[in-house]
Protein backbone atom coordinates (compact mmCIF):
# COMPACT_ATOMS: atom_id res chain seq x y z
CA UNK A 1 0.00 0.00 0.00
CA UNK A 2 1.07 3.42 -0.71
CA UNK A 3 1.33 6.52 1.25
CA UNK A 4 1.84 9.90 0.48
CA UNK A 5 0.55 12.92 3.33
CA UNK A 6 1.26 16.83 2.69
CA UNK A 7 1.64 18.70 5.83
CA UNK A 8 1.77 22.67 6.33
CA UNK A 9 2.22 24.26 9.08
CA UNK A 10 -0.59 27.05 10.07
CA UNK A 11 0.45 27.92 14.03
CA UNK A 12 3.13 28.10 15.80
CA UNK A 13 2.89 29.97 19.27
CA UNK A 14 4.07 29.42 22.25
CA UNK A 15 2.58 26.27 23.15
CA UNK A 16 1.30 24.49 20.32
CA UNK A 17 1.98 24.30 16.47
CA UNK A 18 -0.36 23.15 14.38
CA UNK A 19 -0.37 21.91 10.95
CA UNK A 20 -3.00 21.22 8.15
CA UNK A 21 -2.82 17.90 6.25
CA UNK A 22 -3.98 15.74 3.30
CA UNK A 23 -3.68 13.23 0.44
CA UNK A 24 -2.74 16.01 -1.92
CA UNK A 25 -0.73 19.04 -1.79
CA UNK A 26 -3.85 21.40 -2.77
CA UNK A 27 -6.47 19.28 -0.51
CA UNK A 28 -4.79 19.93 3.07
CA UNK A 29 -8.50 19.64 4.71
CA UNK A 30 -7.15 17.94 8.19
CA UNK A 31 -5.32 19.52 11.14
CA UNK A 32 -3.00 18.04 13.64
CA UNK A 33 -1.86 20.16 17.22
CA UNK A 34 0.93 19.33 18.45
CA UNK A 35 1.92 20.73 22.25
CA UNK A 36 6.09 21.39 22.40
CA UNK A 37 6.37 20.72 25.63
CA UNK A 38 4.63 17.62 26.10
CA UNK A 39 5.14 16.28 22.32
CA UNK A 40 1.62 15.28 22.59
CA UNK A 41 -0.62 14.92 19.31
CA UNK A 42 -3.99 16.44 18.99
CA UNK A 43 -5.99 15.15 15.65
CA UNK A 44 -8.41 17.56 15.00
CA UNK A 45 -11.07 14.96 13.86
CA UNK A 46 -11.60 11.39 13.55
CA UNK A 47 -10.61 10.05 10.14
CA UNK A 48 -8.04 7.55 9.04
CA UNK A 49 -5.65 7.79 12.46
CA UNK A 50 -2.32 6.37 10.19
CA UNK A 51 -2.58 9.74 7.74
CA UNK A 52 -2.07 12.02 10.83
CA UNK A 53 0.79 9.02 12.35
CA UNK A 54 2.44 9.24 9.28
CA UNK A 55 2.30 13.15 9.48
CA UNK A 56 3.11 13.68 13.17
CA UNK A 57 6.42 11.44 12.27
CA UNK A 58 7.98 12.90 9.63
CA UNK A 59 7.42 16.58 11.58
CA UNK A 60 8.89 15.08 14.74
CA UNK A 61 11.92 13.30 12.75
CA UNK A 62 12.48 16.90 11.00
CA UNK A 63 12.29 18.72 14.25
CA UNK A 64 14.66 16.56 15.72
CA UNK A 65 17.04 17.00 12.67
CA UNK A 66 16.73 20.69 11.93
CA UNK A 67 15.86 22.12 15.50
CA UNK A 68 12.67 23.83 14.13
CA UNK A 69 9.07 22.91 13.85
CA UNK A 70 9.34 22.45 9.63
CA UNK A 71 7.17 24.67 7.33
CA UNK A 72 5.99 21.60 5.11
CA UNK A 73 6.83 18.56 4.02
CA UNK A 74 5.53 15.52 2.45
CA UNK A 75 5.45 11.61 3.44
CA UNK A 76 5.70 9.54 0.84
CA UNK A 77 6.35 5.37 1.37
Amino acid sequence: MALLVFYRRVRDDQDEVEYSFGGTADNLDRHLVIEKESKQIRVLDDRNEGLARAAAGMIFRRFRTDGAWPERGVVQS
